[in-house]
């Protein structure tokens, strides 16, 4: 098994045309994103730059609650309804009200557990962020070529 990765949102590019900024998303296959972002409008301008069609986006993982990795999923979610998002039980409640208003199916994943072919989650992992908790999750691949494993602000 081997998978493709392309980074969708970042703050730099070699690749004209498309919107930077603070955050990160990146497409897994053509089937599952890890973050979003920090806007929708830039994350779906990317995604037609790059000849991405987000209705065949089925799967996101959300590495941690924070607005530059979260802040495209409302858009998203309202373009294309019905999306299971994987993030961890200590997320915010107002993140998992989010999804749901916008038809989203949140499913909570506090421990290790694959969710695709190849394709695990760490579960949440506690981290500190300015002194406060900070639920987090990274995704790990799994090819022929050993293991990947994709963190959002490692």
């Amino acid at each position: 098994m081997s998978f493709r990765m392309r980074i969708l949102f970042n703050d730099t590019t070699r690749q004209t045309g498309l919107v930077t900024g603070i955050g990160f998303s990146a497409l897994i296959g053509n089937e599952l994103l890890f973050d979003t972002g920090n806007d929708g409008g830039s994350l779906l301008a990317n995604m037609r730059v790059l000849d991405i069609d987000p209705m065949e986006i089925s799967t996101v993982v959300i590495s941690h609650d924070h607005w530059d990795h979260t802040g495209g999923l409302a858009y998203l979610l309202s373009v294309k309804s019905g999306m299971t998002v994987y993030g961890c039980p200590g997320f915010s409640e107002e993140l998992k009200q989010t999804i749901a208003l916008e038809k989203g199916n949140f499913i909570s994943s506090a421990g290790y557990r694959q969710i695709k072919p190849g394709i695990f989650l760490t579960g949440e992992i506690p981290a500190d962020y300015k002194g406060s908790y900070l639920a987090e999750q990274s995704m790990v691949l799994q090819s022929q070529n050993g293991i990947s494993i994709v963190t959002g602000c490692a």
